[in-house]
């Protein structure tokens, strides 16, 4: 597609017909681009600049020259279409080499590339210089000297003017092309996040009527009902599904902020700043590894919308909603669950929320694929000390399928599946990358192990293993002072 030219372009071709003026002495000058239309071979010509304005002769052109690079002027009187036809009949299929250049002229025939690679056409008063890109002619500048003719230093100038004008005219259809792809990306984006808005808007409703239906359950409920767990973990779950929507309300506000922002192109000084002045600034700072527990305590980090708050948590009490969670879900494929979680453990630097997230997750995909009848632990209490610091570890294991060796060094990628994306059972390959960047931004580290048994940690009460199984060891810095 053949974009018009844009101020700025031409611009430059009038700064540079003064130049050929000033310095060579041309008495006029023409800039032509090629237009191209479907159904026609052979594309026309539309001047953009010419200089003086007031010598825009078509008949003064010498256009069997600029037929033999395949264009014809749009306009031209009959005097020189004539002329253009003349010279079309006397360039024959015979008279073309095989490395032709590949733009037809009105009779079809294909010139010569030897038209364009320094041979110049014209008469010695006038020369016809093809602004032409990679086998591809964009238009064509004429320009006219009386009364001396063109010397071959003057050639040369003029030729390194085509290149600047042809190179000009090559970015200009590039930077054209962009902004318009831009434009696509801006209206696409504008309608996703109506989109956006419109499901969030419509997904509040159902859930705050679940979560008001798990809180009248527990009201009606007596103390020793069997069943109030489970009210209790839709209540939970329908606050957490409250949590997560204010995050895709958080998300959905930056990117229209960013739409907004994006309308308009950069100006010229906002592009000659420093890279490193351009970057927005981030929102908080994350914390650094070896930051005092009070600094721990006021950090705070962003990620996925979210603000990530370190502070002293108690392992136990994020373990103990999440596993009664676990309990109702493993009951549907009788997979057992058990923990070991030891009394007063000391509290660790972390996000609770974020804690939450991370272990639910983990729990989650082992429930998710391990097969009937499998196993399906979670173990507190780990230490270990690393560089002066000690770190209180919280595994999750299963005796599922296992993950192979290929995939363990990716399976902390976004949208990474493995083996289990030619599997039957859903997902996105989301969650362990999601935990993954949580336990970091905690300033943790999250280790796998596969097949189960290389970790040590497979409980003795568990039957023989259906399968290698999984171990997912969460690591997050222990509060100073606490004695492991």
């Amino acid at each position: 597609m053949i974009l018009p030219a844009s101020p700025e372009f031409i611009d430059l071709c009038q700064s540079q017909v003064c130049l050929l003026a000033q310095a060579l002495g041309a008495t006029s000058t023409a800039i032509y681009l090629a237009e191209r239309s479907v159904g026609h071979p052979s594309p026309t010509l539309i001047p953009i600049v010419v200089y003086p304005e007031l010598s825009a002769d078509w008949a003064s052109v010498d256009w069997p020259a600029v037929a033999s690079v395949g264009l014809l002027p749009e306009g031209g009187n009959s005097q020189s279409r004539s002329r253009v036809e003349a010279a079309d009949a006397a360039f024959t299929a015979e008279s073309a080499p095989e490395s032709a250049f590949p733009v037809a002229n009105k009779s079809g025939v294909v010139p010569p590339a030897s038209w364009l690679n320094g041979h110049h056409l014209g008469s010695e008063h006038q020369m016809v210089l093809p602004l032409a890109h990679e086998g591809l002619v964009l238009g064509v500048l004429v320009s006219t000297r009386e009364g001396q003719p063109w010397q071959r230093e003057d050639r040369q100038q003029a030729e390194q003017v085509a290149h600047t004008l042809t190179l000009a005219r090559v970015l200009d259809q590039r930077g054209q092309w962009f902004e318009q792809r831009l434009h696509q990306k801006q209206l696409t984006q504008s309608h996703q996040s109506e989109t956006m808005h419109d499901l969030l808007h419509q997904f509040r409703n159902p859930l705050t009527a679940l979560r008001t239906f798990g809180k009248l359950l527990l009201k009606r409920m007596q103390s020793e009902d069997a069943n109030q767990p489970i009210a209790e973990g839709i209540v939970r779950e329908s606050e957490r599904l409250q949590d997560l929507i204010q995050h895709f309300d958080e998300a959905v506000a930056v990117g229209d902020a960013d739409l907004q922002e994006g309308d308009q192109p950069p100006s010229p000084a906002v592009l000659a700043l420093p890279a490193a002045d351009q970057r927005s600034q981030p929102l908080l700072a994350a914390r650094s590894q070896d930051s005092s527990d009070s600094d721990l305590g006021a950090s705070q980090v962003t990620h996925l919308g979210a603000v990530l708050v370190s502070e002293s948590v108690q392992i136990a009490e994020v373990l103990r909603p999440l596993l009664i969670s676990a309990d109702a879900v493993a009951q549907e494929k009788q997979i057992q669950v058990s923990a070991e979680i030891p009394a007063d453990l000391p509290p660790v630097w972390a996000d609770r929320g974020a804690l939450r997230e991370v272990v639910s997750n983990l729990i989650d995909n082992a429930l998710k694929y391990s097969p009937f009848g499998a196993q399906v632990w979670v173990q507190a209490g780990l230490f270990r000390e690393e560089a002066g610091k000690t770190y209180q570890g919280i595994a999750v294991g299963d005796t599922g399928p296992g993950i192979p060796q290929a995939d363990q060094a990716h399976i902390f990628e976004r949208h990474y599946r493995g083996v289990q994306a030619v599997g039957d059972i859903p997902g996105t390959g989301l969650g362990l990358a999601i935990a993954h960047d949580l336990v970091q931004d905690m300033g943790g580290e999250l280790n796998l192990i596969s097949p189960a048994n290389l970790s040590g940690l497979v409980p003795e009460t568990q039957k023989a293993p259906i399968g290698p199984g999984t171990v997912f060891i969460v690591w997050l810095p222990q509060k100073s002072g606490q004695a492991s």
